[in-house]
């Protein structure tokens, strides 16, 4: 009977998901644009480019942007380029590499809509493991636990990062909850059998893989079994030793015998001191505060404002100060992630989707401000949070032809079609891309174009042997020579 009645949880939470989807249907497929679909066509110029030149493995699999026409010979004296190829290291290459493996092995060509719905696949992976999460964390309630798994599903950031952008801060979201879950079955509820090493090992090395996030999470699920000694498990500690420390070599082998290994320990080095560092300027760190800010309202506004309300509501039934020790070491990762967050201050600062590695903990703390009996809430809370949910979605992420900001979704493939028809493979392409998604431009144009703010600030002309500039008059296109 609880078996019968646990399916009809999943059903309602799948239920849930597939309107999440109808309410996305309008932002899929259509021409990459704005709203960090810049991430998309990174990924998108990615395999087009690795097989424009001669296949990923030449490569290493490493990211890169170039579509192997004699115009785009670029050579720069950057650490980012080798042999005129510009490299992206910013993060580890598994947002690349991962998708692209599954595509070579399906035999399903990468677009847009692959990657999109592979996205979606992502995403309902990411949602029932978060459902088991909640189980393992508290007091069994299955509705009040499916309640707060649909009230997850219909986050703004939640479907804006899990629909029609791509960014490795949500693929890598799906590494972290396996890692949380086969955490709490090995340490707190005995269940260390093959299936839960196999899952912690394969969450600890493609998160890493991913993103440097889940470096940080398994050093300090180590710390934190020494100092509770109670619940130190020696094959836990070993297990997640020996991935961290398998996984860092691999990836330093695979880049370091294409780019040279003290040379991409430089890389590493540099792309650090570019994300993070110590910045003790008091304007620059009210600004990293307001922006933060910004962000959290714009991903999270309806449930900050639940949060807000319960916690008002029903401030007597708030048991932070009585959990469970498996609750106690999930919510103990904040501290490890806010430290990364903030340690890598030139991203955050820069992307507003860096927030979503803090989605899980809102839904904790609303979940330990409620009581049971979720039928007995006030049901226009609920359905306040899903109306402005909807609304902020589709404010930030609107249909139609036109973006929030009034412009063209499809301006990016109207110029990227212009640049293919009107520019020869031997002309280096200039443009003013201020206001255009430039990546989006380059996979629609399969050309690279050099961003400047006008001619004047083309330096050394005389290299390039067919110098080109693409003016936009009001969405009307003109090559001009530069010869």
């Amino acid at each position: 009977m609880n078996k019968r009645k646990n399916i009809y949880f999943y059903i309602l939470i799948i239920i849930a998901f597939l309107v999440s989807i109808i309410i996305r249907l309008p932002n899929l497929n259509r021409p990459l644009s704005k709203h960090h679909e810049y991430n998309l066509a990174h990924i998108l110029v990615c395999y087009e480019s690795w097989e424009a030149n001669g296949g990923a493995a030449k490569f290493n699999y490493s990211p890169i942007n170039f579509y192997n026409k004699k115009g785009d010979s670029i050579y720069k004296e950057d650490y980012r380029y080798k042999n005129g190829y510009y490299h992206y290291l910013s993060y580890p290459p598994g947002q690349f590499v991962l998708p692209y493996i599954i595509s070579q092995i399906t035999g399903i060509q990468h677009s847009v809509l692959s990657m999109q719905i592979f996205n979606l696949i992502i995403n309902i992976l990411v949602v029932f493991q978060f459902f088991l999460l909640l189980g393992k964390m508290f007091k069994e309630d299955k509705l009040k636990q499916t309640l707060i798994t649909i009230l997850f599903i219909f986050t703004p950031a939640v479907m804006w990062y899990f629909g029609n952008s791509y960014v490795h801060e949500s693929f890598v979201l799906l590494f972290v909850l396996i890692f949380f879950n086969c955490s709490i079955n090995i340490l707190f509820l005995n269940k260390y059998n093959k299936q839960n090493v196999l899952l912690l090992v394969c969450s600890v090395s493609l998160g890493i893989y991913t993103d440097w996030l889940m470096l940080v999470l398994p050093t300090a699920s180590i710390i934190y079994c020494f100092i509770m000694k109670s619940i130190a498990n020696n094959k836990y500690i070993f297990i997640n030793i020996f991935t961290i420390a398998a996984t860092l070599l691999f990836i330093y082998l695979q880049f370091g015998s294409y780019f040279g290994y003290n040379n991409y320990l430089y890389l590493i080095k540099q792309t650090f001191l570019y994300r993070g560092g110590v910045n003790k300027e008091w304007a620059y760190i009210l600004f990293f505060i307001k922006r933060i800010f910004l962000y959290f309202a714009i991903s999270f506004f309806p449930v900050i404002v639940v949060l807000v309300y319960f916690l008002i509501k029903y401030k007597d039934h708030f048991i932070l100060y009585n959990l469970n020790d498996r609750s106690k070491f999930i919510l103990y990762f904040f501290i490890p992630i806010f430290f990364y967050f903030v340690l890598l201050h030139g991203f955050s600062i820069e992307h507003d989707y860096s927030v979503l590695k803090f989605t899980f903990f809102l839904f904790f703390i609303g979940y330990l401000l409620t009581p049971a009996g979720l039928l007995a809430y006030p049901k226009i809370i609920v359905g306040l949070y899903f109306l402005f949910s909807v609304a902020i979605y589709y404010y930030i992420n609107r249909p139609g032809l036109k973006n929030y900001k009034g412009d063209y979704y499809d301006r990016e493939f109207k110029l990227g079609n212009f640049i293919k028809k009107n520019v020869t493979d031997v002309q280096t392409i200039f443009m003013n891309l201020d206001a255009y998604n430039q990546l989006a431009v380059s996979y629609y144009a399969k050309r690279i174009i050099i961003p400047v703010t006008d001619t004047i600030h083309i330096v050394d002309l005389h290299k390039y042997h067919d110098p080109v500039f693409i003016m936009d008059s009001f969405g009307i296109f003109k090559k001009v020579s530069l010869k």
